[in-house]
C-alpha cells in the first residue's frame, strides 16, 4: 500500500541512490537545499515501509513547480508516479498556487499529458566552466 510522507534528512541518501539510476548527479546537499527552500513540499513515497519514490516542489506566490519525480523502476506502471504528482499538486494548491509547471524530459511528456499537463515549449540547458 502506497503512503506519502514529507522528506527528511534520513531520506537524502535514498534520494541520491534513486536519482543515480538516471544519472542526475544529485548529492545529499541538493536534497538538503530543496527541503530548506520548501520544507513542506518535498516528499517520499513508501510501499508499506519501503521507500520507492520521491518528488520535490517549490512555490513562488501563485506559481509552483515540481521536479525530481522518480519512482524505483520495479514499482513503475502501478500508479506511484501519478500519486506523487497528485500529492504535490494538492500541496501546491493548498498554498494558493494557481499555475503548476514542470521541466520534463521529452520521453516523459506523455505521462504528464495523461495527468492533464499541456506541452508548452522546449528549453535548452547550457553548461560551462566558471570564470
Amino acid at each position: 500500500m502506497f503512503c506519502v510522507k514529507k522528506m527528511s534528512a534520513e531520506d537524502f541518501e535514498f534520494s541520491v541512490r534513486l536519482t543515480d539510476t538516471k544519472d542526475w548527479n544529485f548529492v545529499e546537499e541538493d536534497f538538503k537545499f530543496m527541503v530548506e527552500l520548501e520544507s513542506e513540499g518535498c516528499f517520499v513515497l513508501l510501499d508499506n515501509s519501503e521507500r520507492i519514490g520521491i518528488i520535490t516542489s517549490i512555490s513562488f506566490s501563485k506559481i509552483g513547480w515540481f521536479g525530481s519525480l522518480i519512482v524505483d523502476e520495479k514499482h513503475r506502471k502501478k500508479g506511484a508516479g501519478a500519486l506523487l504528482v497528485r500529492h504535490v499538486i494538492n500541496y501546491l494548491t493548498s498554498k494558493n498556487v494557481e499555475t503548476v509547471g514542470i521541466y520534463a524530459y521529452v520521453d516523459t511528456i506523455p505521462f504528464y499529458e495523461k495527468l492533464g499537463f499541456k506541452y508548452d515549449s522546449d528549453f535548452l540547458v547550457l553548461e560551462g566552466k566558471a570564470f
